[in-house]
């Protein structure tokens, strides 16, 4: 009886887990065991130079968890060092240190001599095909991973009005968001859940609404225009939240799109809203859709202090009064 003859793509499939055994051989003469996704790490922040735990999970195309375990394996054994981005003080980045640096430059120094050697039988033809191959193959392979990733966040979903369960998700995207500790949970849980509560039962009313950004029926995000809240002709934008996972996809934008055609669409005069001088990200979201910042003061959330800085969008030519604000 005939063998099957092996198709191309067991044959690729064959050869790519092999050069990944191979190149993970390269690191045996490191001071440490690391592994090949804590070697691919060192090396994306020598490249990049300090990067959230975020933008690790989509560079190292890792799940979060997997990714946080091997951040805290790193930082103990000190290969990196954290810190609060400057930008935005929610935002913890992780970057090298002398040892990380150490380490990356005896990482590229194995792999050379390695590379090297096992290059020195092949004539520059020999080395030109494999060059080329593997140009080819991961042009191939990076295509793929930005098209499977256009497709996941295009079946984000933007739907309206209450769902069941938001309450307790947007408490725990709450608590993800300013970072609360366990300590302030039930804090959080009152004071949140009663204004949300507040707000929902109010959504009757026309000029009342809450949108939220759904993946595979999983609150991702969330945004709610206010008409009753500030008590003048203004709408209050409240809630704008994305999931840690999910920032930089353009979630906020398409949330954001929506609350501004509904107040365009009612009529309001302006919309106000509040954001802490620390969150310079939505900031940005802000000014694009042509929120000015008026002024700022000092406020306390859960147990933290924050500057709090006040911002409107003109939709009427004529001036709009500030309304006083009673809820968060």
């Amino acid at each position: 009886m005939s063998r099957t003859p092996i198709s191309p793509i067991d044959h690729i499939r064959q050869s790519t887990q092999q050069l990944v055994r191979e190149y993970g051989r390269l690191q045996n003469g490191l001071d440490q065991v690391l592994s090949s996704s804590s070697v691919q790490c060192l090396l994306c922040l020598e490249q990049q130079g300090q990067l959230s735990a975020v933008s690790l999970v989509e560079h190292l195309g890792l799940d979060k968890s997997s990714v946080s375990r091997m951040l805290a394996k790193l930082k103990q054994t000190g290969e990196i060092e954290e810190f609060s981005s400057s930008e935005d003080g929610r935002v913890k980045l992780v970057c090298l240190t002398e040892q990380g640096l150490s380490t990356v430059h005896h990482i590229h120094r194995a792999d050379q001599s390695q590379i090297s050697v096992a290059l020195q039988n092949l004539d520059e033809h020999g080395q030109q095909l494999i060059l080329q191959g593997l140009a080819l193959y991961l042009e191939t392979l990076k295509n793929f991973r930005i098209s499977a990733t256009t497709i996941h966040t295009t079946n984000i979903q933007i739907v309206s009005g209450y769902q069941t369960g938001c309450v307790a998700r947007l408490i725990d995207m709450l608590r993800q968001f300013y970072r609360m500790n366990s300590t302030s949970h039930d804090v959080i849980e009152i004071q949140f859940a009663r204004e949300l509560a507040d707000f929902i039962g109010r959504l009757d009313q026309a000029r009342n609404e809450i949108w939220f950004a759904l993946h595979q029926n999983r609150i991702v995000g969330c945004v709610a225009i206010d008409a009753e809240n500030l008590g003048n002709a203004n709408a209050q934008l409240r809630w704008l939240m994305v999931d840690d996972i999910w920032r930089g996809q353009g979630i906020g934008q398409r949330l954001m799109s929506h609350a501004m055609q509904f107040c365009e669409l009612h009529d309001f005069q302006a919309v106000e809203t509040w954001l802490e001088q620390p969150y310079q990200a939505a900031k940005k979201l802000y000014e694009q859709y042509g929120f000015v910042y008026m002024s700022e003061q000092p406020v306390e959330y859960f147990g933290q202090i924050f500057t709090e800085q006040y911002y409107i969008k003109r939709i009427k030519d004529h001036t709009a009064k500030r309304g006083r604000r009673k809820k968060v």
